[in-house]
């Protein structure tokens, strides 16, 4: 975890207007603005900012439910991701003069940062067509990886148990071999939770669904980055096979509807892997 601010700020002093919580200014403090959003399975709150250009910026992200679609959230212009907590995460960066888009890993909670010359002259109740939907969440966050989110959403036991820390790698993460892998669904989890393809080759994945809950419908692997799909299929309570073929390194969602069931990374070579590396790089804990 990143340690904790140094700097010590009370809510009341950010100005985030009432009616809108989903988007706020800035607020300037000894030449740094400051900026908070929250992370949840609701996704990011507020999800859109206006800062003024030529300052410097501290970002704080207080990690309040953190699963395997908001564990890290990507700024393309500044070349920045940055891993999610539990708890205070913070980035701090000097804007450029240009907006800053920034997402969930996958693509499906979206946010902006708008660069201004003059922040005293935004008025965050005039609505402002260029900014995001709010999050209204659950959305793909609703896969939640830790106790206290899953009792939010689902009644029955996690797979994996209270602590996913616990849990065996080889559980958690599969590799494909001789190009195959077999993924089962088990109550509303994927077994393993992620898994690793080789770019390039065509693997045939295999989805046992005979014990997955609300198993049939429209399933779509669609890269993190993009959001574009890749493939889909429609599943039926069973055996179910799709085959993919990434041509770049990358991460790809499997995704049901609006909801983040699994992972998939495509890397140069399925030999030279680490498998505790992808687990950390993939899955918070």
């Amino acid at each position: 975890n990143l340690n904790p601010a140094v700097l010590a700020l009370n809510k009341d002093d950010f100005s985030n207007d009432k009616e809108n919580p989903n988007v706020a200014k800035a607020v300037i403090q000894d030449g740094v603005q400051i900026i908070n959003m929250t992370v949840s399975n609701k996704g990011f709150t507020p999800n859109a900012f206006y800062i003024q250009k030529g300052m410097p910026v501290k970002w704080i992200i207080d990690g309040v439910e953190i699963n395997t679609c908001n564990n890290a959230i990507i700024i393309p212009s500044i070349g920045k991701e940055i891993k999610i907590n539990k708890g205070e995460n913070i980035l701090e960066f000097n804007p450029q003069d240009s907006d800053m888009r920034f997402s969930c890993w996958m693509g499906m909670i979206n946010g902006v940062i708008k660069v201004v010359d003059e922040l005293d002259t935004i008025d965050t109740s005039v609505p402002d067509p260029s900014l995001p939907a709010p999050s209204t969440g659950p959305s793909c966050c609703a896969v939640p990886i830790d106790e206290s989110a899953a009792s939010s959403y689902y009644n029955p036991p996690s797979i994996y148990g209270d602590d996913i820390s616990k849990v065996p790698t080889e559980m958690l993460i599969g590799k494909s071999e001789n190009n195959t892998l077999k993924i089962n669904g088990i109550g509303y989890e994927l077994q393993p939770l992620a898994a690793v393809v080789e770019k390039g080759s065509t693997t045939v994945i295999t989805f046992d669904f005979t014990e997955f809950d609300n198993a049939e419908g429209k399933y779509v692997v669609a890269d993190g980055y993009t959001g574009e799909e890749i493939t889909s299929f429609e599943a039926v309570k069973g055996i179910n096979q799709v085959e993919i073929t990434p041509d770049e390194t990358s991460i790809y969602g499997i995704v049901k509807g609006d909801a983040l069931l699994g992972i998939i990374e495509a890397v140069e070579s399925i030999d030279n892997i680490d498998l505790e590396d992808i687990r950390n790089n993939l899955i918070a804990e």
